[in-house]
């Protein structure tokens, strides 16, 4: 993966600790996780919403 990674804190910490049950549950890192919650998210929007639109440079992994 070429892309520079960007860094996500969660203060809450119940939530912390559900991502992290979720993570264990799917076989993932906590990192890994919230990525896929991330990519899923995104998805569904674009389902709804249509593609969104990036810059053509972007490296899509």
């Amino acid at each position: 993966m070429s892309a520079k990674p960007i860094t996500v804190r969660i203060y809450d910490k119940k939530t912390k600790a559900k991502l992290q049950k979720l993570a264990r549950r799917h076989v993932r890192f906590l990192s890994q996780e919230v990525e896929w919650i991330v990519q899923q998210y995104i998805e569904d929007y674009e389902r709804q919403n249509g593609e969104i639109k990036i810059d053509e440079s972007v490296d899509e992994d």
